[in-house]
């Protein structure tokens, strides 16, 4: 989501905060089993069959880009986002999260029909903004679980793609030679990729 400079607000991440949270949202709030499915997701050979419907599929893509939109870097429509969150909706997800997604989905369009007379993909980026506002801040509990869901597959689904791995985390999987005291600026200020 595009930050707002008037509000500090928790709900809204720059990239900037978003990448240096990344490694926490990684290793502490994710369970272990997600991330382990989110692994062998992104390993695994890519499918070209579907699981969720071309609107609802349109409508993840939609919501994974204002979580993670285009900057400086890649955005979540870039690094296929959305198609990661379809995969681990067919073949990684049990059947409570699968349930908590599609009816997130259900209820963001009759939601989104009723107050603007248009599907979510439809919005601007700010209606879309304020959308996932209302949903992270709802006191339905529902709503909540939904963005929540949402947030940590796009994070995961963006942070483990191997677009994002070379070129905005400068992955080095096969690192070379140890030096033990080389400047930062000798390593182009990225001291863990030498």
């Amino acid at each position: 989501m595009k930050p707002d400079s008037s509000a500090s607000s928790p709900l809204l991440l720059t990239r900037r905060e978003a990448l240096q949270r990344a490694a926490v949202a990684l290793g502490v709030a994710l369970s272990p089993a997600l991330l382990a499915k989110a692994l062998r997701a992104q390993t695994a050979p890519a499918t070209t069959a579907s699981h969720l419907s071309p609107s609802q599929l349109a409508a993840v893509a939609a919501i994974a880009e204002r979580i993670l939109p285009r900057t400086d870097t890649p955005g979540a429509t870039d690094v296929n986002v959305a198609g990661f969150i379809d995969r681990m909706y067919g073949e990684y997800l049990g059947p409570a999260e699968r349930s908590s997604l599609v009816k997130g989905l259900a209820e963001l369009e009759k939601s989104t029909a009723a107050s603007a007379r248009k599907a979510f993909v439809q919005l601007d980026a700010a209606a879309q903004d304020q959308v996932l506002t209302g949903l992270a801040t709802a006191k339905d509990s529902a709503a909540r679980d939904f963005f929540r869901q949402m947030r940590e597959l796009t994070v995961v689904g963006y942070f483990t793609s191997e677009t994002v791995g070379k070129t905005v985390l400068h992955y080095d999987p096969v690192p070379g030679r140890w030096d033990a005291d080389v400047s930062i600026a000798e390593v182009s200020n990225r001291n863990w990729t030498r």
